[in-house]
């Protein structure tokens, strides 16, 4: 019997997924602008949050650019450790590891897993 659950890929190393990467976003990434990958790696400094000119810039940049990278093939899970709505900031980070995600959760916030849908457009920072 195939469950559900089943279907949706979950990662569990990183040789399978920088390949999933490489296959999905290399080729995309590797024509973008520089400026533009610097923007979007910014992610990974502070949480952006609205309000902040620097901030702004970035989250524009994001809410441009998301829609233009390659749609997710199939369902994927990742996981969030900590707030799943924090006011003013449009984009959460998640990772691909649950052991990533757990570095950022506290005793409030628990560890979230995401499921990702088909189609949905990601930018996957980590390969940036």
């Amino acid at each position: 019997m195939l469950l559900k659950r089943d279907l949706i890929k979950e990662f569990t190393n990183d040789a399978e997924l920088k390949s999933f990467c490489e296959q999905t976003w290399g080729d995309y990434i590797r024509n973008l602008d520089e400026s533009i990958i610097n923007k979007l790696i910014s992610i990974q400094s502070h949480g952006l949050k609205r309000g902040n000119c620097y901030d702004d810039v970035l989250i524009d940049t994001y809410q441009r650019e998301i829609w233009k990278f390659p749609p997710v093939p199939f369902d994927i899970i990742v996981y969030r450790g900590g707030e799943m709505r924090v006011s003013g900031r449009p984009f959460l980070s998640t990772s691909f590891y649950k052991e990533t995600a757990a570095h950022f959760a506290n005793k409030k916030n628990k560890i979230h897993t995401i499921i990702i849908r088909k189609g949905a457009h990601i930018v996957p920072s980590l390969y940036l």
